[in-house]
C-alpha cells in the first residue's frame, strides 16, 4: 500500500509540473486597422464603423420611364452615420424591369456605369429640406461588398417597392473615373441589414439636385442596363 500509495504521489507531481509548464492562453489582440483583408462579413463588423439596423417604411421612392420600355426604380434614405453626419444610401433597379422577377437577390459592386442593382452611400451630406432632396455630400463611398433582396418592385406611380440589403460594406473613394475605383478600405462603413420601403412617385431626370444626381445618371443610362 505505500509503495502504491508512493507511485501515485510521484505520478500526481509530474502532472502538475507538466501543466505549470504549459504557456498561459494569450490575450486577444485586434488586429490594426486596415491589417487585415477584406474577410466577409465578421470582419467588416470588426473593422468598419457600423450602421444601425433600419426598417424604413417611408423611404423616398421614384420611377423613372415608362413601360414597357426601359425604366429605373431608385430608393433614397438617410441615415446616421457614426462621425460623419448625415449619410444618404442610394439604391435602384434600372433596365427592362419587366425581365425582373421577385423576389430577387443579387450582389453589390462599386460600378456604377453598368450596374442593373446599384448602390451608393455618401456621407456628410445636408439633410433633406422640405421633403425635397438639395444640397450635396461631402464624402462618397464605394461598394466593396453587399446583397440586395428585391422583394416588391412596382412600375408605376402609386405602386411600392421593398428592399433589403444586407452585408453592406463600403470604403470612402479617393479616385472615381468611370468605372474605376479607387478606396481608402480603412475608412469604411458596414450596414448589417437596412429595409427600404416606399410608395413610388414619378422621377424627373431633368432639374435633379445634387442629391439625387446619382439615381438621375442612372435613370439616363436605363437602356443600356441589363437586370
Amino acid at each position: 500500500m505505500i509503495a502504491r500509495a508512493s507511485v501515485l504521489s510521484a505520478t500526481v507531481a509530474a502532472l502538475l509540473i507538466a501543466c505549470a509548464a504549459i504557456d498561459a492562453p494569450a490575450p486577444f489582440v485586434r488586429p490594426e486597422a486596415g491589417a487585415e483583408e477584406a474577410g466577409g462579413d465578421a470582419a467588416a463588423y470588426g473593422r468598419c464603423r457600423l450602421l444601425d439596423r433600419q426598417f424604413i417604411t417611408d423611404a423616398r421612392a421614384r420611377v423613372y420611364g415608362e413601360a414597357p420600355g426601359p425604366q429605373a426604380v431608385c430608393v433614397t434614405v438617410q441615415v446616421g452615420v457614426p462621425a460623419a453626419g448625415t449619410g444618404t444610401v442610394v439604391f435602384c433597379v434600372a433596365g427592362a424591369l419587366e425581365d425582373v422577377t421577385v423576389p430577387s437577390v443579387r450582389e453589390l459592386t462599386s460600378d456604377l456605369e453598368s450596374c442593373a442593382f446599384c448602390a451608393d452611400v455618401q456621407t456628410n451630406c445636408p439633410p433633406f429640406d422640405a421633403g425635397t432632396p438639395g444640397g450635396a455630400c461631402a464624402t462618397p463611398y464605394a461598394v466593396l461588398a453587399g446583397r440586395a433582396r428585391v422583394v416588391r418592385l412596382g412600375r408605376t406611380p402609386g405602386e411600392s417597392v421593398w428592399v433589403d440589403i444586407g452585408g453592406l460594406e463600403v470604403a470612402r473613394v479617393t479616385r472615381r473615373d468611370g468605372a474605376e475605383v479607387e478606396v481608402e478600405r480603412r475608412d469604411c462603413l458596414f450596414a448589417d441589414g437596412l429595409t427600404l420601403q416606399g410608395v413610388l412617385e414619378r422621377g424627373s431626370t431633368t432639374g435633379c439636385t445634387s442629391l439625387e444626381a446619382t439615381a438621375c445618371a442612372i435613370a439616363s443610362t436605363a437602356a443600356s442596363r441589363s437586370p
